[in-house]
Parts: structure tokens; sequence; C-alpha cells
């Protein structure tokens, strides 16, 4: 004899009706979502603001941790220390696995502003923990005198 998953009762063929639109109104999509940072909130959170082009990944170990990173040719710096290049923690998973929703990746040629935090375990690495931290080139046209305005 069968149960069914929502009744006490034996089961005919299937689950009930009501256990199918049970089903059907209980599972949905799961998103994941930045609530976003105002530029002036971007700005007084980072330890170094630059104009910068991504330029590829690395893995490097220190002081017997490894590191994922990636690395930024700095073309321009409005906030912070100036630097030729500079280093970002990446995050890390297993080869061969599938993408988290939470994780924010660049590719090699990416141009933009980038808001970088300093990573307090390590001095020289920077980390980018939302997506709102990176503007892209397209974007900037509307936003960089905006920006240049905060920091000055």
């Amino acid at each position: 004899m069968k149960l069914c998953l929502f009744h006490a009762k034996p089961a005919s063929n299937g689950i009930s009706v009501l256990g199918i639109l049970l089903l059907a109104l209980l599972s949905t999509n799961a998103y994941a979502m930045w609530v976003g940072m105002s530029d002036a909130q971007l700005i007084k959170q980072s330890n170094l603001v630059v104009k910068a082009t991504y330029i590829g990944a690395t893995t490097l170990t220190l002081n017997k941790k490894k590191y994922h990173l990636g690395a930024l040719s700095i073309e321009g710096t409005l906030k912070g220390d100036m630097q030729d290049v500079v280093f970002i923690r990446l995050s890390s998973r297993p080869k061969g696995s599938p993408k988290r929703s939470d994780e924010i990746s660049f590719k090699p040629g990416q141009q933009g502003v980038w808001f970088l935090e300093k990573i307090i375990e390590q001095e020289g690495i920077y980390e980018i923990n939302r997506p709102d931290r990176f503007i892209p080139a397209e974007q900037l046209k509307n936003r960089l005198p905006a920006i240049l305005k905060l920091i000055d």
C-alpha cells in the first residue's frame, strides 16, 4: 500500500491534485541578489579606486596560504596609492564544478573603474566582494564625472 505525501490515506494512481498544486506553489527559482551601493558608499568603503584593465589570473602561495588572484593593469589612480599592477582575490572553486550564482568573475581585457578593498590578512592584495565594485568602461561616460566629484 502506498501512502500519499500530503494525505494520511492510501494514494490512488499518483499524488493528489492538491499535492501537485501545493508543490507548484511552493517551488520557485532562487536568485542571488545584491543591494546596490551608492557611489559615495563605494568610495568611502574602498581603499583604492582605479581605472584599470583586467589582464588575467594566477595562483600564488604566500605564507603557506594559497591565493587565486586576478591582476589589474592600472591606467589611473582615483583614490589611494599609485601602483602599476594590483592583485585582487578571486573566488576559487574545484575544476569542473558549476559556477555559483553569487560568484563574481572577470575576463581578460575588461576595462573600467574598480573600487578595491584591502584584504586584512595579506598586504598588497585587494578584493571585490560585490559586483558593483566594478563599473565597466561602457558605463563610465555617465558616471565618471560624478565619481570624480565625490573623490575630490
